[in-house]
């Protein structure tokens, strides 16, 4: 029987709401919406119902807040996220019928504790495919926290499903102005009076939700993993641009802290720190999304003289038995020589980007430890040959502020795609960008910042070193670079 107007959530149990669904219980929950655990006799399947508490006042914020969380989970089916199967109105009040979850919050499976890093990965890596199941409907739930997320116990492991959703936001619609409460996971920017209509507040959400898995702690907590750090730092940057664009590059740098076991991951990255950023984003590449994009990479290519350069570089590096490997793994090699009678063709069209890669990859094989460390010995060696012979219009001995202020046209002589710029300079420091490449390549990004440092090194001193912080590569917008001298 309809409620009469002054039914509490106490009398709720035990009733039928709009004929068909019998209340077991009270739920935990706070504010003007009630819910409840409630089965449909008919198939006998258990459901949870949300709906309007009696003392909500009809059309104000509450009934908004159910209707925007129905309509949200309903428009973006995932496994990861709770499915809307009815709605509806009983004695006046709007019903939400969704499925039922059985199992902690994330907030409670935690306590104070706090997780082993790769479980917590894997937890926030399934958060991840929830706020990628949104972003892909152009939703952006903008006050995710522990609360938000169940997990429920299945017979294969631990399943994440996001629950709560009554402040996301639409963002091929209208701003709703709906207010977000504050919590300690909510992005700075909405802190500060922004909206929130940017997925990168979600990423930074699930880096702060990642950071109180490992600790426990609600607010801060060292992060001991390395390799979780680099993924919560970059996830909670106070600059959205400089957090990952998306949630399968944050999910990217996630999974590098619970790999497969085919693919163990050592914990301990090397002492150089260019060889450590290198190392890093092999690791990347590994744990999760292959060797590159899906983008066309046709008509890249190489410019002829570094190439040359960078396959002496690789002969002297390796020795010529060494050598002899490599030519085995890429026979192509050889028609880069000056002795197989193709650099006319290639000084015109440039060398192939993919058989560039191939060189250095198949280098890395025979001769490193396949993580991109070798790159740098290679560079080490470019440089030793002579800046000259290298770039020769920055003369024998340029200094460190001509190698840096000369960035965009360094590039222009390794490559004939992508806009290079010096985009931050301070006293010695500055962030290098490398965009719009169509057609990245880790194994070049990487030995490009190798070289841009052997040269700082050779101009300013050993101390000089280069950081790779983004790779297009690896779904970045952008190769971004920190040179320091």
């Amino acid at each position: 029987m309809p409620p009469s107007s002054t039914e509490g959530p106490g009398q709720s149990t035990g009733r039928v709401v709009d004929g068909k669904y019998h209340v077991l219980r009270l739920l935990p929950g706070k504010g003007d919406v009630m819910r409840l655990l409630a089965e449909h006799p008919g198939i006998g399947r258990m459901v949870e119902l949300r709906m309007l508490s009696p003392r909500a006042e009809p059309d104000g914020l509450a009934q908004r807040l159910l209707e925007r969380e129905a309509r949200t989970l309903g428009s973006a089916p995932s496994p990861h996220i709770q499915s809307v199967m009815d709605s509806g109105i009983d004695g006046g009040r709007p019903y939400v019928v969704l499925e039922a979850l059985e199992g902690p919050s994330i907030g409670e499976l935690v306590g104070t504790q706090g997780l082993a890093v790769d479980r917590a990965a894997r937890l926030v890596m399934q958060t991840l495919a929830a706020v990628r199941a949104l972003h892909g409907r152009r939703i952006v739930a903008r006050s995710l926290s522990p609360e938000s997320f169940v997990v429920v116990t299945k017979m294969d492991g631990e399943m994440v499903k996001l629950r709560g959703l009554d402040r996301a936001e639409f963002l091929d619609a209208d701003a709703s102005e709906l207010p977000v409460p504050f919590s300690p996971y909510l992005a700075p920017e909405i802190r500060r009076g922004s909206d929130g209509r940017d997925i990168r507040v979600d990423i930074y959400s699930v880096g702060a939700l990642f950071r109180h898995l490992i600790t426990g702690q609600t607010r801060g907590g060292e992060v001991d993993d390395e390799l979780a750090s680099r993924a919560i730092l970059r996830a909670m940057s106070d600059d959205p641009d400089e957090r990952f664009p998306n949630a399968d590059v944050c999910m990217q740098a996630v999974a590098v802290c619970a790999p497969p076991d085919e693919l163990p991951v050592a914990r301990k990255l090397p002492d150089d720190p260019l060889v450590r950023d290198l190392h890093y984003l092999a690791l990347r590449r590994r744990t999760r999304h292959g060797k590159t994009l899906d983008e066309d990479r046709s008509g890249s290519t190489v410019e002829l003289g570094f190439a040359l350069l960078t396959i002496e570089a690789i002969y002297r590096r390796l020795g010529a038995q060494t050598w002899t490997r490599l030519v085995d793994e890429v026979p192509l090699v050889e028609s880069l020589l000056p002795s197989a009678g193709q650099t006319g063709r290639y000084g015109v069209n440039g060398v192939p980007l993919e058989l560039f890669e191939k060189v250095l990859e198949a280098a890395d094989h025979v001769g490193g430890q396949d993580d991109l460390g070798l790159l740098a010995e290679i560079a080490d060696v470019m440089v030793e040959r002579g800046v000259h012979r290298l770039f020769p219009e920055l003369g024998a001995s340029p200094s460190a502020e001509a190698i840096v202020d000369g960035f965009p046209f360094l590039w222009s002589r390794v490559r004939r795609r992508g806009r290079a710029e010096v985009q931050g300079r301070e006293e010695r420091t500055a962030k290098l960008v490398v965009a719009e490449q169509h057609g990245a390549s880790l194994e070049l990004s990487g030995l490009f910042g190798a070289v841009i440092r052997s040269l700082l090194r050779a101009a300013a001193g050993p101390r000089a070193d280069v950081s790779v912080l983004k790779s297009a590569a690896l779904g970045d917008d952008v190769d971004t670079f920190v040179a320091r001298w």
